[in-house]
């Protein structure tokens, strides 16, 4: 889905809003339909002892998107409460329609905190305040510091986010939309629900503390409607979303079989790291792949027969047997495979023989040690997963250097070898020159942990086997593997989750995303 500028937003709805006046509350509607569904989603693992969601909102669209939704909410007799840090007077235009609204329900607790000094008596115990807060307060057109009692309302948001799952609408307060920049008091969101497409400032590296994980509710309606066009911004840059996903997978038929949907070689897990092969064997297994053989150490061998006994084993000893490549869909190469003289020569062959696409994770990348010509001159399609260290290495860089500037760094990792680039870390890329990129706004901090690239690994390996397009397979992959870390981390937040929980959580969200 395609970046779009603030500007760009601005002016198109008021050009379709003047042409078609009803189109505001009905918009309105929908935000607050696709609001109250994600926040209910997220209530059973809300950790206060009695789960509430209370919205902090504005007088502007934000609010009326807030309002909408509490109502909701409120009907389907789920605890809420609203708090405004202004005068009612001051809401306006559509929102007024469903502050009404919502006024009428009569179970829902509205609370005007209009002056500092009321901000100034809350009780600052956390066990006063809901498992969610929803920031409603303002929306693209605001800019600068917060002052008074939004800036009161946002610092009560930024205080609890530590017990509390915060939810932006639209885009955070404080947070600018067209630059990415953050404020002084700006409220750093969990989730944020932005509205019709993904805004500029997102595609901005330093957006991704403040906005957290994006979801987007299109506006797929208005489409077609010509005053609802939008030039991309940036322009060859576009943001994975379920949209997108939900085209890449095809339903299955009735009269396939295993054959059907290819066969995978995964190729690592030496002694010292059994438990990376364990953990892309099992993600690969969740892909849906029809046959999994692997080649690997004995100690990894028998921890895979145990955990994934729908795995073949090839070879379970040293990486110098010659293992035949043939009638393989894809094969992986790295996870756990060690940095012996081996195991050089083994990512070498591979990268000779492969009779399919090929993928080098984890040590594999490690011992190219800034050699790119193996990988450009392999004839099939090379798809690389480096973290910045190892793109850096890859590049004869720092880390340093390729977080200044990821799309940079990733596209001439790409340029110089032809392969599709999957940059990982928070805001994931995937690049391929000559095309567009893509970039992943979901995952948190909980998958910086061990063992969770060996999943992405996995799983994009699975995709890949199933005959998808590799750039298709990279973005699919990384928006499943980031949606299932979210789960896993609201289970067991990001603190005590591991990788094997990424795992356990891919069948779930393949459910939910409907991939039948």
């Amino acid at each position: 889905m395609n970046f779009v500028s603030v500007e760009g937003i601005r002016q198109a709805e008021a050009q379709l809003l003047s042409r078609h006046p009803e189109m505001g509350p009905a918009l309105m509607q929908q935000a607050g339909q696709a609001l109250a569904t994600r926040l209910r989603s997220l209530l059973p693992f809300a950790s206060a002892t009695t789960p509430r969601i209370r919205f902090l909102a504005g007088a502007g669209n934000n609010g009326g998107d807030a309002f909408a939704a509490a109502a909701w909410l409120a009907r389907q007799r789920i605890p809420v409460d609203v708090w405004l840090p202004l005068p009612e007077e001051k809401i306006r235009g559509s929102a007024r329609l469903f502050w009404d609204l919502l006024r009428r329900e009569n179970q829902v607790d509205c609370r005007f905190l209009t002056t500092e000094e009321e901000w100034r008596s809350l009780p600052s115990s956390d066990e006063e305040v809901p498992g969610i807060l929803v920031d409603a307060l303002l929306g693209t057109g605001a800019s600068g510091p917060l002052r008074g009692t939004l800036a009161y309302a946002a610092a009560y948001m930024q205080t609890h986010r530590c017990r509390s799952i915060v939810v932006a609408v639209d885009v955070p307060t404080g947070w600018n939309a067209a630059t990415g920049e953050s404020s002084p008091g700006t409220v750093w969101a969990d989730y944020t629900l932005t509205m019709g497409y993904p805004k500029t400032g997102m595609a901005k590296p330093n957006a991704v503390e403040a906005v957290g994980t994006v979801w987007v509710h299109p506006f797929d309606h208005l489409n077609e409607r010509s005053e609802w066009a939008f030039t991309p911004d940036p322009p060859h840059l576009e943001l994975v979303t379920e949209r997108e996903i939900r085209t890449w997978v095809r339903r299955r038929k009735r009269d396939t079989h295993k054959g059907t949907f290819g066969s995978l070689l995964l190729v690592g897990g030496s002694a010292e790291y059994a438990g990376a092969m364990v953990l892309a064997t099992e993600a690969a297994a969740r892909s849906g792949a029809g046959r999994i053989h692997v080649w690997t150490s004995p100690e990894a061998a028998a921890a895979i027969r145990t955990r994934c006994p729908e795995a073949i084993m090839v070879q379970a000893g040293g990486w110098d047997a010659s293992v035949s490549l043939a009638g393989y869909q894809a094969i992986l190469i790295g996870p756990g495979l060690g940095r012996s003289p081996e195991a050089r020569r083994l990512v070498a062959r591979f990268l000779q023989e492969t009779p399919c696409p090929l993928v080098l994770d984890a040590d594999a990348l490690r011992l190219m040690e800034n050699n790119l010509a193996p990988i450009r001159r392999c004839s099939r399609q090379v798809v690389l997963t480096p973290h910045p260290g190892e793109l850096g290495s890859l590049l004869g860089t720092s880390a340093a250097a390729v977080q200044q500037d990821r799309l940079d760094a990733a596209k001439r990792a790409t340029e110089e070898t032809r392969a599709v680039v999957v940059l990982k870390g928070a805001g994931t890329l995937i690049a391929k020159a000559g095309c567009r990129s893509w970039l992943n706004l979901n995952g948190n901090p909980g998958m910086a942990t061990g063992g969770s690239g060996d999943v992405l690994a996995g799983l994009l390996t699975g995709w890949l086997g199933q005959g998808m397009e590799p750039m298709e397979a990279a973005a699919l992959s990384v928006w499943l593997h980031g949606c299932a870390g979210d789960q896993a981390a609201l289970r067991h937040t990001p603190h005590a989750m591991r990788a094997g929980d990424v795992v356990e959580e891919l069948a779930s969200v393949c459910r939910r995303a409907r991939l039948w």
